[in-house]
């Protein structure tokens, strides 16, 4: 058997062998990947006891169970059992991902600009400030954070959780912001104040448009970070009625001591749709915003 380029395929095999392990390694990759999605799914459209019996098995009745499952997760209702329903935890969750976020981005795009463009007096100290509490361990603050919320009585408080997103946030982000300035073109600038732009018009016209692309890319992965999270809001939580998704999958057995299988993974199932159509949409700017700021110029 001749191949296009004229080998026969013991003589490609010989040559080109380490194909064969690099398809394998990667098929082997995307099965890691999609395993945990299809058994997911799967758990979803079987009964607590059908999991218990035999987690791997196919469902009796996949419609009839399937929806008997998503009415539990979307109600909160599970027999006797009311845990906090999904509309209630998708309200908390989406709070929680957009109102830091849209703080964040406007103090990020405004500390990057300034921090690139500005002489001030203690710049320098700043930027190491910023550099150095990157270094910090997620768990040296965390616990700060919660004593000074506490302290202000906002634990249990939606609001509460608001400052504490945002300042773990804020540091990388102005860094990244800082560096797609840093390659933001001068001219720009300089030609605004000639054509009669003050501060504000210069930022709202001239800046945002420009830097729209950043933006959104770090608008995006800021999101997808405040969406997923679970470590603050499980501390600053602790009401069954402020539970986002993650923390109700979590919390799922603290009510009954045990886990019931069908109605966490029906939860599961509906807290990965908004997560599934929004990376679906922004793909793009989500792999954009992975090299924001990381190349100058």
């Amino acid at each position: 058997m001749k191949k296009k380029n004229g080998l026969s395929f013991g003589e490609w095999l010989k040559r080109r062998w380490w194909v064969i392990p690099r398809e394998l390694y990667l098929w082997f990759n995307i099965f890691l990947m999609l395993f945990p999605l299809y058994f997911m799914v799967l758990s979803a459209t079987k009964t607590n006891s059908e999991y218990y019996n035999n987690a791997f098995a196919l469902p009796k009745d996949l419609w009839g169970t399937l929806v008997e499952n998503m009415t539990m997760a979307l109600t909160g209702l599970v027999g006797s059992i009311q845990y906090t329903s999904y509309w209630r935890m998708l309200f908390n969750t989406v709070f929680l991902a957009l109102v830091p976020l849209v703080i964040m981005v406007a103090a990020a795009l405004l500390a990057g600009y300034a921090m690139e463009t500005r002489s001030f007096r203690g710049k320098g100290a700043f930027t190491i400030f910023l550099l150095t509490i990157q270094t910090v361990p997620f768990f040296g603050y965390i616990m700060p954070l919660y004593l000074f919320v506490d302290k202000l009585g906002l634990t249990n408080k939606l609001w509460g959780v608001v400052p504490v997103y945002v300042a773990v946030a804020l540091p990388a982000t102005i860094v990244l912001m800082q560096g797609f300035f840093s390659s933001f073109p001068k001219e720009v600038e300089e030609a605004a104040p000639i054509d009669g732009c003050g501060e504000v018009k210069k930022m709202i016209h001239i800046i945002v448009p420009m830097a729209k692309g950043s933006i959104a890319a770090m608008a995006i992965t800021n999101f997808m970070g405040y969406w997923n999270e679970v470590s603050i809001s499980s501390l600053m939580l602790t009401d069954a009625r402020l539970r986002t998704i993650n923390i109700g999958v979590l919390m799922t057995n603290t009510q009954t001591g045990t886990m019931n299988y069908a109605y966490v993974f029906a939860l599961l199932v509906l807290s990965a749709i908004p997560n599934f159509i929004f990376f679906t949409i922004f793909q793009k700017k989500i792999i954009g915003g992975i090299s924001l700021g990381a190349v100058k110029g």
